[in-house]
């Protein structure tokens, strides 16, 4: 029998103690099973993430999987424990994941999520543990490590039954979920989206207690559907008038990538990921939809960005001179114009330097609770910027968008993701019934034509 202890090395990485006994309980012998990593910084600035086995050999194919130049770091970083974990196992069980059957894939769930257990031959006892959302996590990265080492699970990649969603009326194919992924259940109702009436106690706080910085923050998410990484990178160069065929001058906002993007702050989702300064001359890097995307504002917003601008900045040089632009420069991906000053990020912390989230998502708690509107006690699950983004997915369903003018609004790649915007609050199934038997009461007014008699004891109605 195998005994399998969870325990931590110097580093605080998960490691396990193989203890292999015999019938008699004796210890036959034992081993540590390690995968350790290192973070190398190369010469063009990018860190390297490299693997090792226990005896410290370099694993080809983790290294090749992790250091992609297609993924960001915080993607890369975030698969490395899911592989020490698939690499462990195999070690256990002294099987590939590509040979993984039905059984394997079902207890090795269980590992992943920390549940311990004893078997005739296996007996696993496990610290940390993970949740439903986790494993389904990693079940996709390892699902990405097959097809990038060129093999494949046939029973780790089946999905169910292709479905339709109904959305506004209109049936768009969904793409079925996958068969061996966990459930992941809600734990309580807080909000998914911003209703119009949240959005006017959260209007009334900013500007009350804070400033135009934040007013223009949350009116970017809500009324234009911005992701609050997509607002952060925003740079003054990515503000643009332009001459629209119908519709006259509009200004028009420039959402892509820089290598200069603090990538877990700034990042322009559904955009083409930049690695160096030359992939600005890439031809995909000035495809509208993949290099850069585009959303017209409208002409309040767009002056009241302009303010900021002017405020804001012009402040923050004064004060901090030298230091300021070495914090908020941003690359320029156009030539520059004569006697144009750099680029620069154009929302500020208090200290002069570009806004991150770490520091936004603090203010945008403190709005939140002012404001009385539900966030998350314990662990963070809902994010609060995203939930403008919902409500501005919700206002356009509520008003009859059509599904493929939200996708365009929305900026997705497919239908299937737009549907997921769908997040109806138990008050909003509560108005769709009542508006159901309003009308169902109407087609058939008998049905609004019954009452009790005076005696209640008898199980009569008269009509």
């Amino acid at each position: 029998m195998q005994i399998i202890n969870e325990i931590r090395d110097n580093n605080g990485s998960i490691c396990y103690e193989r203890i292999c006994k015999n019938n008699e309980n004796n210890i036959l012998w034992k081993d540590i099973i390690c995968f350790p990593s290192f973070t190398r910084d190369q010469k063009n600035g990018c860190k390297a993430i490299i693997m090792y086995t226990s005896d410290m050999k370099p694993i080809e194919t983790a290294f090749s999987f992790l250091n992609q130049a297609t993924e960001t770091y915080a993607t890369r970083r975030q698969a490395v424990p899911a592989l020490k974990l698939l690499f462990s196992y195999e070690t256990i069980i002294g099987k590939k994941l590509a040979d993984f059957t039905i059984a394997d894939i079902e207890a090795f769930k269980d590992f992943l999520k920390g549940i311990s257990y004893g078997g005739i031959e296996l007996q696993f006892n496990l610290i940390e543990t993970r949740d439903n959302g986790t494993t389904n996590t990693y079940l996709g990265i390892y699902r990405k490590y097959c097809d990038h080492i060129g093999v494949s699970n046939k029973i780790l990649n089946q999905r169910g039954v292709t479905s339709q969603n109904v959305f506004n009326g209109n049936f768009s194919d969904k793409i079925a979920p996958y068969r061996h992924n966990e459930r992941v259940i809600q734990e309580s109702e807080v909000p998914m989206y911003i209703s119009e009436e949240d959005f006017k106690r959260i209007i009334t706080v900013i500007r009350s207690k804070y400033s135009i910085r934040e007013e223009i923050i949350v009116r970017l998410m809500y009324e234009e559907g911005l992701r609050i990484g997509e607002v952060l990178g925003l740079t003054n160069d990515d503000i643009v008038e332009e001459n629209i065929v119908g519709k006259g001058w509009t200004n028009v906002l420039y959402l892509r990538n820089r290598c200069s993007d603090k990538k877990v702050s700034q990042s322009a989702k559904g955009c083409m990921k930049v690695r160096t300064v030359s992939d600005y001359n890439r031809k995909e890097y000035k495809l509208p939809g993949y290099g850069f995307q585009t959303v017209p504002i409208k002409h309040d917003l767009a002056e009241l960005i302009n303010a900021y601008i002017e405020e804001a900045h012009l402040e923050a040089r004064a004060k901090h001179g030298k230091e300021y632009w070495e914090q908020v420069s941003a690359d320029r991906v156009r030539a520059p114009e004569k006697f144009e000053d750099p680029n620069f990020y154009i929302f500020l912390n208090s200290n002069g330097g570009r806004l991150l989230q770490q520091t936004w998502n603090k203010t945008m708690r403190a709005i939140f609770t002012a404001a009385g509107l539900s966030i998350d006690t314990g662990k963070r699950v809902h994010n609060l910027n995203h939930r403008f983004r919902h409500g501005y997915a919700m206002i356009h369903v509520k008003n009859g968008v059509k599904p493929l003018e939200l996708q365009k609004l929305l900026r997705h790649a497919s239908l299937d993701s737009v549907t997921r915007y769908y997040r109806p609050t138990t008050s909003d199934v509560i108005d769709i019934k009542e508006r159901f038997e309003k009308q169902l009461h109407t087609d058939i007014p008998e049905l609004s034509t019954v009452t009790v008699t005076e005696d209640i004891s008898c199980d009569t109605v008269s009509r």
